[in-house]
């Protein structure tokens, strides 16, 4: 298999919209994977319909999330890339953190993600499945390619949207706008990851922010004491009982 599985499949939550549209997660072959320039993949996402490429992308990533059907609902009154992926992987059981064109931060996520591109004006979408030393996968459609990742950066790639689960429930960013049973629940964490530190209490506190910005600066994400989306990922990554689809970055990923 060219995709690196996790440890078991995830039971997503079901879907919360009343009206759905059933369609199948979309399958990627194990046979044919074209290798790409940057060239290449520029003209090659010229020849994609923009909204059926969005569409595919998602629904790519969230197959390997779970087995069987995707339940696919339609955006309500999403009005952007991020509305729409939060809104379909949502119903899902799944958040959705965006992030720029980072590579070095992506591969610390080491998680499917959706890459947008841009040109003439003109978004179009790939899947990112797998990732082997600099060489990444992509799946457009039912296409699979891989392309060196310093063309990537040349193909007009600028946003990546990177489903992701929430396992225990970490709402808001602690501790801008977090409730007191939220840093409670986030401080239990800690424990589970060999944290003392911080007393079991609902404050935030230095000691919190402390051993936060540990994790942060030892996961390779920007250091700033906030537990956000970044954040939270990292810590799941780090406990061994909340399993996810990986990509296979590593640390020597970028040379």
């Amino acid at each position: 298999m060219d995709i690196v599985q996790p440890r078991d499949r995830l039971a997503l939550s079901p879907p919360m919209a009343s009206s759905l549209v059933v369609q199948e997660a979309k399958t990627i072959s194990d046979t044919t994977v074209d290798s790409m320039t940057a060239d290449g993949l520029i003209q090659f996402m010229g020849r994609m319909d923009p909204e059926k490429s969005r569409r595919d992308a998602l629904l790519t990533v969230l197959g390997l999330w779970a087995f069987g059907p995707i339940m696919q609902t339609a955006p309500r009154e999403a009005k952007n890339d991020l509305g729409y992926f939060r809104q379909i992987a949502g119903d899902h059981g799944l958040e959705v953190h965006r992030t720029g064109n980072n590579l070095s931060l992506i591969a610390r996520m080491d998680l499917p993600a959706i890459l947008a591109f841009e040109s003439d004006g003109t978004t179009r979408y790939l899947a990112l499945n797998k990732w082997d030393n600099q060489t990444l996968f992509l799946t457009g459609g039912n296409r699979r390619m891989s392309i060196f990742a310093p063309d990537l950066l040349k193909s007009g790639w600028k946003w990546a949207y990177i489903p992701w689960k929430d396992f225990v429930g970490i709402s808001g960013t602690i501790p801008r706008d977090a409730s007191a049973e939220t840093i409670l629940t986030f401080k239990m964490l800690l424990r589970k990851m060999g944290f003392s530190e911080a007393p079991i209490t609902a404050g935030y506190g230095d000691l919190a922010k402390g051993v936060v910005e540990q994790i942060q600066n030892r996961g390779g994400i920007p250091v700033d004491g906030l537990v956000g989306p970044a954040t939270k990922i990292i810590i799941y990554n780090d406990l061994e009982q909340y399993v996810a689809p990986r990509i296979g970055a590593t640390e020597g990923t970028l040379g």
